[in-house]
This record gives structure tokens, sequence and C-alpha cells, in this order.
């Protein structure tokens, strides 16, 4: 019987944390201006930027960051030894507001660290 309890217990502790595994689908209210998720993305976004203007780079992807504002349409999360996330964006022209892209933006983040990887 205290076999068959431990497991239970193992069960129901471990269903309550998130699990590794599969990306799963962020919520859209954690993607609204001022939640955790929308600040990733924006602070990700603008980290391209700022290399893209460092390093003097004049590739296509570099020329579609610049001058661009940001709207979060969507992202998935998985738990690795870290977050890993994907943010789907959209792209606009920051003065005629005209659409410029898609992007899909990957952020790894452990304690600590948020490192952008595409």
């Amino acid at each position: 019987m205290t076999k068959a309890l431990s497991a239970l217990l193992f069960i129901s502790t471990a269903s309550a944390a998130p699990l590794m595994g599969g990306f799963r689908k962020v919520e859209s209210s954690d993607l609204k201006e001022g939640a955790k998720m929308y600040e990733m993305a924006t602070f990700a976004f603008s980290a391209l930027q700022a290399t893209c203007e460092t390093e003097g780079a004049n590739s296509i992807a570099c020329n579609t960051l610049k001058e661009s504002d940001l709207k979060v349409e969507g992202a998935l999360q998985q738990v690795v030894s870290g977050m890993n996330y994907v943010f789907q964006l959209t792209l606009h022209n920051t003065e005629t507001n005209a659409k410029k892209a898609d992007v899909l933006l990957k952020v790894y983040e452990q304690v600590g660290k948020c490192v952008c990887v595409g």
C-alpha cells in the first residue's frame, strides 16, 4: 500500500509542474503589452536590431528589421534545461504602418540568461 500511495503522490505532483517535451501554445493574454512574454519578445527583437546596427550588417534580414515596429501574434514554449520560445511576429514600417514581414523569433531562456537564436 505504501508503494501505491507514493506512486500516486509522484503522479499528482509531477502533473502540476511543466513537463519536458514538446512545444505548447502560449495563452493570448500572456502576449499583451506588459506581460512577460510580450516583454521577452520585444527585448529579443531590440537585441537583434542592435546587433544589425553595431555590426553594420547590410543583409536583407537586417534591412527588414530597421525602422520596424512589431506585433506579437502568437508564441510557443517548450520546457528543456531552461525554456525555448518561438514568437510569431508581424513587422510594420514605423512611419507608414505598412506590413513589412512575418517573422519567427526563437529565444532560449535559462535562469540569468536570454539568448536569441534566430
